[in-house]
């Protein structure tokens, strides 16, 4: 089915299989093999009147029909760019996007069941669009789930009510609990300090984890508190919140990460310039470090900035506090001032231990069918 041999151009660039095309595909195996794709997650049911069609590719839908949504047969390259005000859902595993595109999908159609499906002229293989309706005026919003990795970001507009973010919630929660999910999950939004969302980037993006109504300085500044969809999911979240065993992001640094930096770690301009980075403005040369043995430094630099850090958050909640993430993250923040090859190396080696999604995929412009 992902080389079909037929004319029908909607499966590659929709991800549309038609019941018409999948006997033309399969003969009379038709149903067994489409059914062991839905019994997977690969494929997704759908009636008639749960699609919408935008798209030259079909000339009507045919109401006695049923039609399969198999997102990962299209063949349209991937947009990977972020958005500083939507939804991002984090997940500790690589679930192939095809099967959350697909779960998604499932789950919000039983839980909103007025929500459809809407298929558009050579979307990308990895955007599903879908259309829900407000619950007093039943106006309808179109929004899209983007899969970026690390992160599947929902883009809803402002004309969204409380009642579909919270049926997007409840989607997210369901299939993060069930066989395809993982150990840990969390919602969160771009923080204003990161970079151009536009822009290729190899770092780990800046979040603030929700429900969060106080974020940081910068964010304040831009108005981010004002923002409608901010406020929904906030309070949705606060309604509806991922259990607090389940939460993923803000894994303490353990004893054994440090040895392991301080085994790995001997390169004294090296370490210089990650005490810069973590806020000894002096580097090396900062009191703290002085008659430190070189393999001693990793050990202290990490504990006092734990300290410094647990210091500061205790004055203002909404900073960041001392992780894995975050220390892998700062890490791959000085790659561009390393020089070394082999240290830079090194050091992306290191921030991939303390979290395996610190390099991020491009969000950049469309990327070849080879990044799926």
């Amino acid at each position: 089915i992902f080389y079909p041999d037929t004319l029908d151009s909607r499966v590659a660039i929709c991800g549309i299989v038609a019941e018409s095309t999948a006997i033309e595909i399969f003969n009379t195996d038709h149903k067994l093999f489409m059914d062991v794709l839905v019994s997977v997650d690969l494929a997704l049911k759908l009636k008639s009147h749960q699609l919408i069609i935008e798209s030259s590719e079909f000339t009507q839908v045919e109401e006695k029909e049923e039609y399969y949504y198999i997102p990962d047969v299209r063949t349209t390259p991937p947009v990977l760019k972020c958005e500083h005000s939507a939804l991002h859902l984090l997940h500790s595993t690589s679930c192939p996007f095809c099967h959350l595109q697909v779960l998604f999908a499932k789950a919000l159609l039983k839980i909103k069941p007025d929500s459809k499906l809407i298929i558009k002229n050579a979307s990308p293989v990895n955007i599903t669009t879908f259309r829900a309706f407000t619950s007093e005026k039943q106006e309808a919003v179109d929004f899209e789930m983007r899969y970026l990795g690390e992160a599947v970001e929902f883009r809803v507009p402002p004309e969204a009510d409380e009642a579909i973010c919270a049926a997007i919630i409840q989607s997210c929660h369901k299939i993060m609990r069930g066989k395809w999910g993982c150990e840990k999950y969390n919602f969160a939004v771009m923080c204003s300090k990161d970079p151009n969302p536009n822009t290729p980037s190899r770092l780990r993006r800046m979040r603030h984890l929700l429900p969060n109504d106080k974020l940081c300085e910068t964010c304040v500044e831009k108005g981010r508190l004002d923002d409608k969809m901010l406020g929904i999911w906030n309070t949705t979240l606060s309604k509806d919140p991922v259990k607090e065993e389940r939460k993923l992001n803000g894994e303490p640094i353990t004893f054994d990460d440090i040895v392991y930096i301080a085994d790995k770690l001997r390169n004294e301009d090296t370490l210089h310039k990650i005490a810069t980075k973590l806020g000894f403005e002096e580097g090396l040369e900062d009191e703290c470090f002085k008659d430190i043995d070189t393999w001693r430094i990793p050990f202290v630099m990490i504990f006092e900035w734990e300290r410094r850090i647990k210091q500061s958050s205790s004055k203002d909640t909404s900073e960041e506090g001392a992780s894995k993430q975050v220390l892998a993250r700062l890490i791959m923040e000085i790659l561009d001032s390393i020089k070394d090859e082999k240290q830079n190396e090194l050091l992306e080696s290191l921030a991939r231990k303390l979290d395996m999604h610190c390099i991020a995929i491009h969000h950049g412009d469309q990327v070849s069918q080879s990044g799926k």
